[in-house]
């Protein structure tokens, strides 16, 4: 398998994470069971990468689109709103779960992710410096099969 050519090809931290949950959110990614969708986590019968991630972990899509609209917007929410600690921590084990989720939306929406060389997040960089990551920076949207791989090949599996 090929590796999905990225503009920053790993991680500047480790994720770990179950080996069942990887082959469960890989395998339901490669799946065609889901129609990717931006922005939110699950609206008109689209999902993001993140969201196949809640339905597979059992959460309904009542919780997370009421009314088949995600109420609050876009992926910057969802860390209040659905993708709880709790939640990351079902499958993410470490405390960088929350940087890890905004990686993986941005190959999903195509968004530029900026961190700091203190492995904050931001939204633009103002002073860039060679220590500081630049993550998606074509702002290219990833297909499910794409941010699969890219997924097992960056991915520690425990």
């Amino acid at each position: 398998m090929e590796k999905v050519k990225t503009p920053m090809d790993s991680l500047p931290f480790e994720i770990k994470m179950s080996k069942e949950f990887l082959d469960k959110w890989t395998t339901a990614l490669r799946s065609g069971e889901y129609q990717q969708g931006s922005g939110c986590l699950y609206q008109s019968h689209k999902y993001c990468c993140l969201g196949v991630a809640c339905t597979i972990s059992g959460i309904e899509k009542s919780i997370i689109s009421p009314n088949d609209i995600y109420e609050t917007g876009y992926v910057s929410d969802i860390e209040s709103e659905f993708l709880t600690d709790e939640l990351l921590n079902s499958f993410v084990d470490n405390d960088r779960g929350q940087l890890f989720q905004d990686v993986v939306a941005s190959f999903n929406d195509g968004n530029i992710l900026y961190i700091n060389s203190d492995l904050s997040k931001s939204n633009t960089i103002t002073r860039y410096d060679d220590d500081d990551f630049v993550i998606n920076k074509d702002g290219i949207i990833y297909s499910f099969e794409e941010i699969a791989d890219w997924l097992e090949e960056n991915v520690t599996t425990l």
